[in-house]
């Protein structure tokens, strides 16, 4: 649990003997009127971009707060911003909105936010307090009711630059993705480059990456990519999410050539999302020429022909003129489920290697920080070192403040079997480098494990 001035906070899950109570408080909340109680009920329970910190005082809950774990991007003025979809309490006479309020800032400081976002009722018990604490009007609406859309500030949006590289990069791919489009997308830039070398192409990086890459990968298991976020309307999104369309079309400019192999991108929308794994990049001098090439149906599904298609794009405004200057990119896509379970591999000496492999240490105690926050209820981590191995399958995460406080909370025989007292185990992982300083600074995750192999 991670403390707040007298309180507690702690992340449910759906198995929660508080869950549902708080869900019943969700689909009550009219102080968010444009946050669906219905839809935030479904991503709740399925954990779709949803995270919910009750606050406690001992074992009694006093409150929540529900925020989106992906950080919202809607209005360039404000940069990125933890959006927080809706905040109750449970025993108003022993706690403040203003408590709920502090964990989301302390959240939005760990995710390096430029702000916090709601959205929120005028005249409620919520609104005052975040006016009380320093949030300002961005938006005004009058229907359904007086909402309006309240911003406070907690770093420059120009310093903002190439500070989330961390975050960013804590996403994983499979290596055979590099290693069996290498050569696909090889033949298609030398195609290309021979019909029209004046196309700006990113290809030179792209190909080193992806040798590069090859050469460093030994396990076919999990790389790490960049996750980039772009806006695309349906049917379009829809289509990817079925299958039916594999190649998206872009522009050959801005951010379009930063993308590389094995990157990931979340196509999303105001109702839906989908995220996917790059697996090929191929520049053409024209949507025509890509349409022809790649195949119609595999970037537009229902599209007759190459010409029709073609008009599609143009369509858009600014596409034509833009396509002609900077020539445009096919970016092969393939699927990535986030419901499906990720393995990791990680490092882990003896003798707590061996602890696990037998069943007396069955919590593993890591700072919350770079690809500790991809970690999912069901992922399996194969932890290993120069003598052994062992694969576990996370029965549960549950973050804390300190080892210290992680110890007492879980045990400390769960967590290092052995060891006498908790301070002799927070000891044990302050002596590890830099661990003492990146806990205060990130806090750290119980992993509870359920031994496979």
């Amino acid at each position: 649990m991670l403390a707040s001035s007298n309180f507690s906070f702690s992340t449910i899950t759906t198995t929660s003997v508080h869950n549902k109570n708080i869900i019943d408080l969700v689909s009550k909340d009219s102080t968010f009127p444009y946050a669906d109680p219905m839809d935030e009920i479904k991503k709740i329970e399925t954990r779709k971009n949803r995270t919910v910190d009750v606050l406690f005082s001992g074992d009694l809950p006093l409150g929540a707060i529900v925020y989106k774990d992906n950080l919202e991007k809607s209005r360039k003025e404000l940069g990125k911003c933890l959006s927080v979809r809706s905040m109750m309490l449970l025993e108003p006479k022993q706690c403040s909105y203003g408590e709920l309020l502090k964990r989301a800032f302390e959240v939005a400081k760990v995710k390096l936010a430029d702000g916090v976002l709601l959205k929120i009722a005028s005249g409620t018990r919520p609104f005052k307090a975040c006016k009380a604490n320093s949030f300002r009007t961005v938006r005004t609406w009058r229907e359904p009711q007086e909402t309006e859309l309240l911003f406070s500030q907690l770093r420059s949006f120009s310093k903002r630059k190439g500070s989330r590289s961390i975050l960013q990069k804590s996403l994983s791919s499979r290596s055979e993705v590099l290693t069996t489009e290498k050569s696909a997308t090889e033949t298609s830039y030398n195609q290309v480059t021979k019909r029209k070398a004046k196309i700006p192409i990113p290809g030179q990086n792209v190909l080193k990456r992806a040798r590069t890459e090859e050469k460093k990968i030994a396990e076919p298991l999990f790389q790490t990519g960049k996750i980039h976020d772009l806006t695309l309307k349906n049917p379009y999104l829809g289509q990817i999410k079925s299958g039916a369309k594999t190649i998206e079309g872009r522009i050959n400019s801005g951010m379009m050539r930063k993308l590389r192999l094995g990157d990931a991108i979340r196509f999303y929308n105001r109702n839906d999302e989908v995220t996917c794994i790059i697996k090929g990049i191929t520049p053409y001098p024209s949507f025509f020429d890509m349409l022809q090439n790649e195949g119609v149906d595999a970037c537009l599904p229902g599209i007759r022909s190459a010409s029709e298609g073609s008009r599609v794009y143009d369509r858009i405004p600014g596409y034509s003129e833009r396509a002609r200057r900077n020539g445009v990119l096919a970016i092969h896509l393939g699927k990535y489920s986030t419901n499906s379970p990720k393995e990791y591999r990680l490092t882990l000496k003896n003798p707590y290697l061996g602890q696990i492999k037998s069943g007396t240490k069955t919590i593993e105690g890591r700072i919350n920080s770079g690809i500790m926050r991809r970690l999912r209820d069901g992922d399996i981590i194969n932890f290993y070192n120069h003598s052994d191995n062992v694969t576990c399958r996370i029965v549960r995460i549950t973050s804390y403040p300190s080892f210290f406080t992680m110890l007492d909370q879980e045990g400390v025989q769960a967590c290092l079997p052995g060891v006498r007292s908790t301070e002799e185990g927070a000891r044990i992982y302050d002596r590890i480098p830099n661990y003492a300083d990146r806990a205060k600074r990130n806090g750290v995750l119980a992993i509870a494990l359920e031994k496979i192999t």
